[in-house]
């Protein structure tokens, strides 16, 4: 999954998550993700894990089938498309 994003991300250790980088659109993703929100898949902001982090966002992969997985990535990457 994490070779299909069209945004730098790492995967921790052990993490059930991909950190995604959201850094080039600004110090700030709130309103990348509320533009990814609309189109349907919701990723939560680094910011929760203090100041340093806000331009992150982590995108949780355990909790879907592949296919699902597949679609959100696809909707992220649509919305980046359109910047």
């Amino acid at each position: 999954a994490r070779s299909r994003l069209r945004v730098p991300s790492m995967l921790p250790p052990g993490g059930a998550y991909l950190w995604v980088d959201f850094s080039t659109w600004g110090d700030d993703c709130l309103p990348m993700l509320e533009k990814i929100a609309e189109a349907g898949v919701l990723l939560a902001p680094g910011s929760a894990l203090g100041d340093a982090c806000r331009a992150h966002a982590r995108l949780c992969f355990t909790g879907v089938d592949e296919a699902r997985l597949d679609e959100g990535i696809d909707r992220i990457n649509r919305v980046l498309a359109a910047l």
